[in-house]
């Protein structure tokens, strides 16, 4: 395999941000010959790659054929992924959390098993109204030129080498892309509030639960479903 490659002046390679080093490539490629590039004078450079079969390159082409056979794929494709906290005691939705173009990917065969999950886009929001709020999206990605995933996963595992309860990893890679965090300390005390109340909450609950088992204990008693522990619980919130 014999091509000429064009190549770049130093002073024409300018980074672009988040552009995954595409302004950096040359625009054109590979040519069979020199003088069939658009610019005739351009400067270019001659690479040459072989490979010279052997005797047992045939049984090695099968059985790494056999090893890199899928044996299990999963792919799993979600436009859009949405969840939000709500304070059900003041009527008051705190937070949102959206994640959008959510792919996810495993890949088993007998030699390896890959890994692969990307989420497009990121963003919590504060639902709470009020006429002073002046941040309404808490987190989101940094505006880009050329914008990338914002969470990207990758990795390799090794079947072959991997015991039970010791993974070998070939390759792993995580790439997080930058982030805007701005929080509103209006906010920052509705969320802590809302945390206290329901520590609170769950002690009362536990406390009356186990005062009630002592009472039940001591007289033989003791609960016949699932419903009435619930309706028992539920009416032990009120206070």
């Amino acid at each position: 395999y014999v091509r000429w490659f064009p190549l770049m002046s130093p002073s024409e390679v300018v980074p672009v941000e988040g552009d995954m080093g595409q302004s950096q490539r040359h625009k054109e490629s590979e040519q069979k010959r020199d003088d069939a590039f658009a610019e005739y004078f351009a400067p270019c450079i001659k690479l040459a790659l072989m490979f010279h079969p052997t005797e047992g390159d045939n049984r090695d082409a099968a059985a790494l054929r056999s090893t890199n056979t899928t044996q299990n794929y999963l792919y799993a494709n979600m436009s859009r992924l949405s969840a939000a906290v709500i304070d059900s005691s003041r009527a008051m939705e705190l937070l949102s959390f959206v994640a959008r173009d959510v792919d996810v990917r495993i890949s088993i065969t007998s030699a390896k098993t890959r890994y692969a999950f990307a989420v497009g886009g990121v963003q919590i929001d504060q639902q709470a109204i009020r006429s002073d709020s002046k941040v309404p999206v808490v987190l989101c990605p940094t505006p880009v030129k050329q914008p990338q995933p914002t969470i990207q996963f990758l990795a390799w595992k090794d079947n072959i080498r991997s015991k039970p309860g010791i993974d070998f990893l070939d390759y792993i890679a995580l790439q997080v892309q930058e982030l805007d965090l701005k929080i509103e300390e209006s906010w920052l005390f509705d969320v802590l509030e809302f945390y206290l109340s329901v520590t609170e909450r769950r002690q009362f609950r536990a406390s009356v639960w186990d005062q009630h088992s002592q009472k039940d204990s001591s007289r033989g008693t003791t609960f016949k479903n699932e419903e009435s522990i619930a309706s028992f619980l539920e009416r032990a919130t009120v206070f």
